[in-house]
């Protein structure tokens, strides 16, 4: 039997990453690999999951050596002979888990693609390098989309190991936009594997979502406004301006929910709102309140995302590469309508066929005109529907990630 090792920051949790890396986990598994997942935060783990918490960006350990990281600009004794450290630890720890494993294949879901956790990737390439494994890296939202990144990570780690470059390394992008960057920009050559969906799952109002928005204190004759990603305070902001100037066109009190955390620019962001604005916006954050299933025993609450995209009524997104494509898609699938800002990734959606609404001057207009003509609304969440079953279904996943898997194990 096959070994595959899932290797990340976070898996089987909500985010974009664990999202995408749990369809495939679910598929090979379904093909009879022997799955492990390798990470840093595991909620409900099983047999087959290793924790090491250090692996986690969140660590408290790693957001110290990140805030000392940022502080200094990627440079001072101290901060390097940390990163020795940490990358030590680390790899010590790999290491036992890993050739416990004997994994005939790693898949890494953006280790070497943001700088989250520069000790684990480190630790993770050499690993990698020493061992010779064959490796999928896949990349979700490259580097260069953080710009605050590139002005904290030391050039020759970043060109080193962002994307790191060992022939028994495939590369994966989930976007063409990604793909030609990739080259353009490093000269690696990558495999297309975009996000996709079970179509067939469509979530409506039923018995069990019924109680959502009570739970949330947003009255059912009020708008429910979903950012599924949390995003930081410029794009706070520009949702809450959006939301406000929806508000006063309706007359209805529109009310933002959103599955990230607020810190302390988008908490100034929603005083300033709720200081100006008649009626008001209200922001609802639930960071943990939604499971990746129903009854989730590691979330707030009974419900799970698609109960969120069911009880909602426009889907907002502004524009960031790694949760692009679930976003969108859940969008189409859930009958949607949905609300995004420029991004090249976005582009090759609209080819497609498929049709959003762009945060401009004139979107709150186009928005209200369709919710007042529900035919023309449920003809364009139709055909993104059809388009979202025909093109990203689990079926073209299924179809892309075996020509992934077949040349990947092709040892030298």
């Amino acid at each position: 039997m096959t070994r595959v090792a899932f290797i990340s920051f976070r898996l089987k949790a909500l985010d974009g990453v664990s999202t995408e890396a749990e369809k495939r986990i679910g598929i090979l598994g379904e093909w009879g690999f022997e799955v492990h997942r390798v990470a840093g935060y595991i909620p409900g783990s099983g047999e087959n999951d290793h924790v090491i918490p250090r692996l986690n960006d969140r660590d408290p350990e790693i957001e110290m050596f990140n805030a000392g990281l940022f502080q200094r600009q990627g440079g001072g004794d101290e901060v390097l002979a940390e990163l020795r450290r940490l990358v030590a630890a680390i790899g010590e720890s790999l290491t036992m888990v890993l050739d416990q494993i004997s994994p005939d294949l790693c898949i890494c879901e953006n280790v070497f693609t943001t700088p989250l956790n520069i000790p684990f990737t480190m630790a993770l390439g050499g690993y990698l390098g020493e061992r010779r494994l064959p490796c999928v890296a896949v990349h979700h939202g490259p580097a260069w989309e953080h710009p605050g990144y590139g002005q904290c990570v030391n050039e020759d780690i970043a060109g080193s190991y962002f994307p790191v470059s060992l022939t028994q390394i495939r590369h994966v992008t989930t976007s063409e936009w990604g793909r030609r960057e990739l080259l353009r920009r490093t000269g690696l050559a990558a495999s297309l594997l975009p996000d996709c969906h079970d179509f067939d799952q469509t979530r409506g109002l039923d018995d069990f979502n019924a109680s959502l928005r009570r739970d949330l204190r947003v009255p059912e004759d009020e708008t429910m406004f979903l950012d599924p990603a949390g995003h930081g305070a410029d794009n706070c902001r520009r949702q809450l301006r959006f939301a406000a100037e929806y508000a006063r066109a309706s007359g209805t009190r529109v009310w933002l929910v959103t599955t990230g955390s607020h810190g302390a620019h988008e908490r100034e962001a929603v005083d300033v709102s709720a200081r100006t604005n008649d009626p008001p916006v209200e922001v609802v954050s639930i960071p943990g309140w939604v499971g990746g299933r129903r009854r989730d025993p590691s979330a707030r609450s009974p419900y799970d995302l698609h109960d969120l995209y069911a009880r909602c009524d426009l889907v907002i997104l502004p524009a960031h590469g790694e949760v692009l494509g679930d976003p969108v898609l859940e969008s189409a699938m859930h009958r949607k309508p949905l609300l995004v800002t420029g991004h090249p990734a976005l582009e090759e959606l609209r080819a497609f066929g498929f049709q959003f609404l762009n945060m401009d001057p004139d979107a709150v207009e186009h928005l209200w005109r369709l919710m007042e003509h529900p035919q023309l609304l449920n003809e364009m969440l139709g055909r993104n529907y059809d388009l979202g079953r025909k093109h990203f279904s689990l079926d073209e996943m299924r179809r892309r990630l075996m020509d992934i898997l077949e040349a990947s194990l092709v040892r030298d």
